[in-house]
């Protein structure tokens, strides 16, 4: 009797260590939780890295200014844990007698200071790490890229969030009064990037539009006749939206470009001076009766 108590009470200490899970106190995270655009100071080391939580409550880029005395290494983790990399990093400072370096290593992405002058006892240097996040919560590391701890302070700054209002001004293409689905945003007029391409099909300055949903990109190419895709020039922007920025690769003629546009509610809008530009149409202002001017028969301006 005594020994089948014995191994029931061993299959019942085997149970719960099996299926109660260990307790991990917010404590033993030391995490500290900053707003955008605060000034932080820390201290990390090697083995005793500084974590900090921030909120982000809209798409965008967010840019960390780091300055530090020694060596450091940065990581950028979002709530699944996953790694986010800088699309830049640069310095923007550095002491004395002091090569300050950025880079990317086995260890992460750094802001080293190494002095060329022993007697410069003020090695301190700065860098911009910038970053294309989406809403959400995230964390940011710091450790010492050796084993002295560092002074740093540090600025994150995430992209604030932006409202698109439907466009109030009247469109004249070619002398035609059109009524497009367009927003303004941030004092830029932003339009629907096939109702342009359907709106300027068989002028001079006409271009088709593409997809390739396998390499997430869109595909502009110029002189060529739109193919109609279904739903352009359908509706009219209505009530304020918030737009995310469009995370698309831009294709011009088989060349990426650097476009500034947005996605809202699905579609793409395209800052109308950009596509003047890239396609080489006429856009003016006039401001005594509020309308935009597109005129294909002249060029960009």
């Amino acid at each position: 009797m005594k020994k089948h108590i014995s191994i029931v009470m061993t299959l019942i200490i085997v149970y719960c260590a099996i299926v109660i899970p260990v307790q991990v106190s917010v404590a033993d995270e030391n995490i500290t939780s900053i707003k955008s655009g605060e000034t932080v100071y820390g201290s990390p080391g090697q083995n005793a890295p500084e974590d900090y939580s921030i909120m982000v409550s809209a798409d965008g880029k967010m840019s960390i200014a780091l300055t530090a005395d020694n060596g450091v290494v940065i990581a950028v983790t979002d709530s699944s844990g996953k790694e986010i990399a800088p699309t830049e990093y640069y310095v923007t400072a550095g002491g004395s007698s002091l090569f300050t370096n950025v880079g990317h290593d086995a260890y992460g992405y750094y802001l080293s200071n190494v002095s060329t002058n022993k007697a410069d006892g003020a090695k301190v240097g700065s860098a911009d790490f910038i970053y294309n996040i989406k809403k959400g919560d995230y964390i940011v590391r710091l450790r010492t890229y050796h084993s002295t701890i560092s002074s740093v302070t540090m600025i994150v700054t995430t992209p604030a969030a932006i409202t698109a209002k439907p466009t109030s001004s009247a469109v004249l293409v070619n002398g035609e009064n059109v009524a497009f689905d367009a927003y303004n945003i941030e004092g830029n007029n932003y339009f629907k990037l096939r109702d342009l391409a359907y709106i300027l099909n068989g002028t001079e300055k006409q271009f088709d539009v593409g997809w390739d949903g396998a390499n997430n990109a869109i595909s502009l190419t110029s002189g060529r006749a739109y193919t109609v895709a279904g739903g352009e020039m359908q509706g009219k922007g209505s009530g304020d939206k918030t737009p995310a920025p469009t995370s698309s690769k831009i294709l011009l003629d088989g060349q990426e470009v650097a476009f500034t546009a947005y996605n809202i509610e699905g579609n793409n809008y395209f800052k109308l001076r950009d596509i003047g530009e890239a396609f080489d149409f006429g856009i003016d202002w006039d401001g005594t009766s509020n309308t935009i001017v597109i005129d294909t028969s002249k060029g960009y301006a």
